[in-house]
């Protein structure tokens, strides 16, 4: 696997086939990206060959593999970090399924057009990462043709070949109910408004007023609303390192492969 940097683009290109075995020991990831950090989103047209995941000594036979990782949560809670360190560890192809409707919010005009003509490159760039990119992607995630226009594009990225994570606010329980892992990861809002204050800045008042109302506008809309899968592992990070709430995730999907290794 080989990470390349475009302006602020990660792509990862697959140079080897791979198995499923084969793991990426990479999880040391800062705390800061929990709440943000560089938008990191992973093209569809560097996955367009498949994802193979293969044992490279050779011990277990190649064989492509659909697996999806589905992480939601409410924002700031950490499970951006904890995507990026599930993708990296097992060889995942990753999406951060926000910054889609962050670009939509960002890009004015017919919110439905704008999901209709998304395309990857769009999805790029630190000013998606503020918070007025983050308020408006709430409210056009609200619409339901919005929301309709996208669920095909994130399903075509979770059921690729090679695996994939998703992490957004209905994953789990919308747009993969059928994924082989679903995360839903938590923190409460002081926590989670002291951190998007510690990245962004501005006043810390104002910053856990957006967060209480961004909560609600999430969880009480009529279509996909942000809730936990009933089959989900709960990881609430108020009081857990990042260190320690990656850890937990790995440990879930390592499980969840060998179960499917396992001969019925």
């Amino acid at each position: 696997i080989s990470l390349g940097l475009v302006g602020s683009e990660m792509c990862i290109r697959d140079r080897a086939r791979l198995s499923r075995r084969s793991v990426i020991r990479n999880s040391g990831i800062p705390m800061v990206q929990a709440v943000g950090g560089a938008p990191v989103i992973i093209l569809l047209s560097a996955f367009d060959r498949g994802a193979w995941v293969g044992n490279k000594v050779g011990k277990h036979k190649e064989s492509p593999m659909i697996f999806t990782v589905a992480i939601d949560g409410p924002a700031a809670a950490g499970k951006g970090t904890i995507g990026r360190a599930l993708a990296a560890r097992f060889g995942f192809a990753y999406l951060d399924t926000g910054l889609l409707y962050r670009a939509i919010g960002a890009a004015g005009g017919d919110p439905v057009a704008a999901a209709q003509a998304l395309r990857p490159e769009d999805c790029t760039g630190p000013e998606l990462r503020s918070r007025e990119a983050g308020q408006a992607a709430s409210r056009v995630a609200a619409l339901p043709p919005v929301r309709a226009a996208l669920v095909e594009f994130q399903r075509r990225f979770a059921r690729r070949e090679g695996g994939a994570v998703l992490d957004g606010r209905d994953i789990g329980t919308v747009v993969c109910p059928e994924a082989e892992v679903k995360l839903y990861v938590t923190a409460s809002p002081q926590v989670r408004a002291h951190r998007r204050w510690l990245e962004l800045g501005g006043n810390e008042a104002q910053v856990l007023a957006e967060v209480l109302e961004r909560d609600a506008r999430d969880t009480d809309r009529t279509t996909s609303p942000l809730r936990p899968a009933a089959d989900a592992t709960l990881i609430d990070t108020s009081d857990m390192g990042i260190d320690d709430a990656v850890r937990l995730a790995v440990d879930v999907v390592e499980r969840r492969l060998a179960a499917q290794e396992t001969p019925q």
